[in-house]
């Protein structure tokens, strides 16, 4: 049988797109099993494959959908500001010029969000609004973007006003602007 695995989280340069096959590899190795390295474009349906060994997920995909469906082999522990151990956290980036100084500043404004099933790009922000909410809303509309990068990028092109980024994406995004 032929085992498939994709490392999708985090996988934006070509080098560390290497080490994830280099990590798939030994794995290989290690256990004597074929595995097929795949790009899924649509994770919910790839999560729950029967020929599944090895992906990611976020936490919030996990909690909500997948648990009692798949086996958690690990959490990673990253070396980002934001980070402890395994927890994470999201920063909250706004538009320049959009007048917010406080949270409660944006309300009627529009957030991008990365994914409906994403903690750190979609629940988190959903939860930080929610006390300040009148109605059962916040923001004036909320755009799906795609990605967390996607989020940043419409709120600093003007699309969005607010939008919130896992940290781990943050600091590799501000590097990577830092390095051109």
């Amino acid at each position: 049988m032929t085992w498939i695995a994709a490392l999708p989280m985090y996988n934006v340069s070509a080098r560390l797109g290497r080490a994830y096959e280099a990590l798939l590899a030994t794995l290989a190795e290690e256990t004597g099993q074929v595995v097929a390295l795949e790009a899924p474009s649509n994770l919910p349906l790839f999560w729950r494959r029967r020929d599944l060994l090895l992906s990611q997920t976020c936490g919030y995909p996990y909690m909500t959908r997948l648990r009692g469906e798949v086996t958690l082999v690990a959490t990673p522990c990253y070396d980002f500001a934001g980070c402890s151990g395994s927890d994470y956290s999201s920063v909250i980036v706004v538009r320049d010029g959009a007048g917010v100084d406080v949270l409660a500043d944006a309300m009627g404004l529009v957030a991008a969000v990365n994914d409906l099933h994403s903690n750190s790009g979609m629940n988190v922000l959903r939860h930080a609004v929610a006390p300040l909410a009148r109605g059962g809303r916040f923001f004036g509309e909320v755009v799906l973007s795609g990605s967390h990068a996607a989020s940043v990028r419409m709120v600093r092109e003007g699309a969005a006003d607010i939008a919130a980024v896992d940290c781990v994406t943050w600091d590799i995004w501000r590097w990577k602007i830092r390095r051109r």
